[in-house]
């Protein structure tokens, strides 16, 4: 048995060891620390599994606490940096939130419910610069490109064909589009303003002007709808 002892002293002294020094553990060092200290303290497995029980399990659910608050606290200097807010939104609320668990399946619990509605959020954040920047633009280029293409008379009809074409494709996308989005956010309306907040317009290489004539023309099409 003092074999054993010892190779679980062992063990945790090398979990501990894995986080020192490292600045984005702090937390989990600390918290593997007290670990290995109080398995240490054993005078045998006796005294390990039944007088220290209840200090070891309550030091493992903070342990679990401590891991999800470094890898928290790491992601949400990451979004706040790159200003992706939404999903630093996400870990902001973990990290208010956590500290809350007694056991394992409520630290799961936890994270894995705010990680699913923050999922939500990013997805509905994103999907109408992806769809504009990618796809609307395409077809408001196209339209203009038929609408103004120097050509000769005999083909002016056709490039007129050719723009109310583009028309159409473009408003049967929008209401594809709509109806997608309004899965996630009923309701959900333009945000022309969301295009321009960092985390999308770093996205986009179009030039601050083009992109503004770009959403003119997008909104004055929609809006005939």
């Amino acid at each position: 048995m003092d074999a054993i002892l010892e190779d679980y002293k062992t063990y945790y002294q090398r979990r501990m060891q894995r986080y020192e020094n490292d600045p984005l553990f702090s937390q989990s060092y600390q918290s593997e620390k007290a670990l290995c200290d109080c398995i240490s303290s054993a005078a045998s497995m006796d005294d390990l599994m039944h007088t220290k029980a209840t200090a070891l399990k309550d030091l493992a659910v903070q342990n679990g606490v401590a891991l999800v608050k470094d890898q928290a606290t790491c992601r949400l200097q990451f979004y706040l940096k790159e200003k992706e807010d939404i999903k630093a939104k996400g870990q902001q609320e973990i990290l208010d939130k956590i500290s809350a668990a007694t056991d394992a399946m409520q630290i799961v619990s936890i994270v894995s419910e705010i990680q699913a509605k923050n999922d939500v959020q990013v997805t509905v954040d994103e999907l109408w610069p992806t769809h504009f920047f990618t796809t609307a633009i395409g077809f408001l280029e196209n339209i203009e490109v038929s609408k103004n293409a120097i050509v000769p008379a005999n083909w002016k009809a056709e490039m007129q064909k050719q723009e109310a074409e583009n028309r159409k494709l473009f408003l049967e996308s929008t209401a594809v589009f709509l109806t997608a989005i309004r899965n996630y956010a009923p309701g959900w309306n333009w945000d022309y303003e969301l295009l321009w907040q960092h985390r999308h317009r770093k996205k986009c290489p179009l030039n601050d002007a083009v992109l503004q004539q770009r959403i003119e023309e997008h909104r004055a099409m929609v809006e005939r709808q």
